[in-house]
């Protein structure tokens, strides 16, 4: 099997992880997953078109004064999202992840118009100071980003996590490398349980590892899982512009996607050689009509064969602090008695 570790994975192997992307989604989620992906992020860049369009009809009247190109502070405030937008993208995120309702009731609270202007606000702060029209990358600095979630979480049930997700929706349209602080992204990029300089990644000790690690959902650790998915991001990317051809570009949301099935699956990334990633519907499916370890199918003929059963060692008595032992040999009386037996069937033959 490949190596899927989130820094070493190759841009082959991720392709083939997030194509079973698909199939692992239940059909009950995939329209909400057509709202957070597809949905939300085109009527935000719609709002942000017309507004636009809006603002220079009302410099071609005189009624507002042009402002400088490189600057355009005012289309930073052109993307928002409504309550009702919010409430679809929190439903998403119970549902792809640990249930709690009353979080949704919490965040219903809000008013619609401070949901507006506060995720207004905090969209500014994610582009502010940064010309995206001559950046060079398109990576938003971990300083607006921390600044924008922080906003965020001043309405009433949304947490770290929960801000992630909105940013996430803005960064489709313009930038690309927020990512959703999902639990199965966090414990991808936090695999072995430590950070670059070797300490713990949780305040608790670094208690559980891979896809049982504990998380607090803390801004602390949000901030080292972006660098960590940020740096996933760029590896794959240099690997895409090292190939001949259209490649197609990597995108924050798909590195969520393979996080996402892997975590599912809980494959253990610790495992070199065991066998590629099948999706927990797939699993399921194998075992239905019968495929379980030990077995493979037969490509030919589309039948399981069992594999070469190992070899039988013969039986063997251990003691303990002892190594493999043969059975001890009969006792004194048994050994005289079959002496005596056979000295008897030979004085018949003589």
């Amino acid at each position: 099997m490949p190596d899927l570790r989130h820094n070493t994975i190759t841009l082959e192997a991720f392709r083939k992880v997030l194509s079973n992307y698909d199939a692992a989604v239940p059909e009950k989620l995939k329209e909400l997953d057509v709202l957070r992906y597809e949905t939300i992020p085109a009527a935000m860049k719609q709002r942000a078109k017309e507004a636009e369009e809006n603002r220079e009809e009302e410099i071609r009247r005189g009624e507002k004064q042009k402002v400088h190109p490189e600057s355009k502070v005012e289309e930073y405030l052109d993307y928002y999202l409504t309550k009702e937008e919010v409430l679809q993208l929190v439903e998403w995120k119970l549902k792809h992840g640990t249930f709690r309702p009353s979080l949704l009731k919490l965040v219903s609270s809000n008013h619609a118009e401070e949901i507006e202007t506060t995720t207004r606000q905090a969209y500014a702060l994610l582009t502010q100071s940064v010309n995206y029209r001559t950046a060079p990358v398109r990576y938003c600095p971990h300083k607006n980003t921390m600044a924008a979630l922080r906003h965020l979480c001043v309405l009433r049930g949304i947490g770290p996590a929960t801000a992630s997700l909105l940013l996430s929706v803005h960064a489709g349209n313009r930038w690309g490398a927020v990512p959703f602080f999902s639990d199965e992204l966090f414990r991808w990029m936090m695999w072995d349980g430590k950070t670059k300089d070797g300490r713990n990644v949780d305040e608790k000790g670094g208690k559980g590892k891979g896809w049982k690690r504990k998380i607090g959902y803390t801004e602390k650790e949000y901030e080292m899982m972006l660098q960590k998915a940020v740096d996933s991001l760029t590896n794959l990317d240099h690997q895409r512009r090292q190939l001949v051809g259209a490649e197609p570009e990597v995108k924050m949301v798909e590195v969520e996607k393979v996080a996402w099935v892997l975590g599912r699956c809980e494959w253990d990334l610790d495992d070199l050689e065991g066998e590629f990633v099948r999706t927990e519907g797939e699993r399921k499916a194998g075992e239905k009509a019968g495929m379980k370890l030990g077995e493979k199918q037969d490509d030919t003929s589309g039948t399981k064969t069992a594999e070469e059963p190992l070899p039988v060692k013969p039986k063997t008595m251990k003691r303990k602090g002892d190594e493999d032992v043969s059975p001890p040999p009969p006792r004194r009386s048994t050994r005289r008695r079959m002496e005596t037996e056979a000295e008897r069937s030979l004085s018949r033959r003589r």
